[in-house]
């Protein structure tokens, strides 16, 4: 995702880990316009972490990527404060559309 994005003159960062993106986020959360994260990861999910970024800036859009939407629950994603989910695999084209939708909006 990082070198579409790159490649498409986006600024990324990119963390393995919830709690390393978690880490980098509160270092400068205004350094930020938008997160993108997994749903599924090996020390937390992508639901967690946007919730705990959308408790501390409840206006920045995050978007979820998942194998299956069907796992998850409508109330959930809204009581998270993810903006938008994307179900893989993705493409390149719909991920930089829905990027600059939501950093347009």
């Amino acid at each position: 995702l990082s070198t579409v994005l790159d490649d498409a003159s986006f600024q990324t960062t990119v963390a393995n880990q919830p709690t390393e993106a978690l880490e980098n986020f509160v270092a400068d959360p205004d350094a930020f316009d938008l997160v993108i994260t997994d749903h599924l990861m090996a020390q937390g999910t992508g639901l967690e972490l946007a919730e705990d970024i959308h408790a501390l800036r409840p206006d920045l859009p995050v978007i979820l990527t998942t194998g299956n939407v069907n796992n998850i629950k409508p109330h959930d994603l809204v009581h998270a404060g993810v903006s938008s989910v994307l179900e893989k695999p993705l493409k390149s084209d719909q991920l930089l559309a829905k990027v600059r939708g939501l950093l347009a909006a």
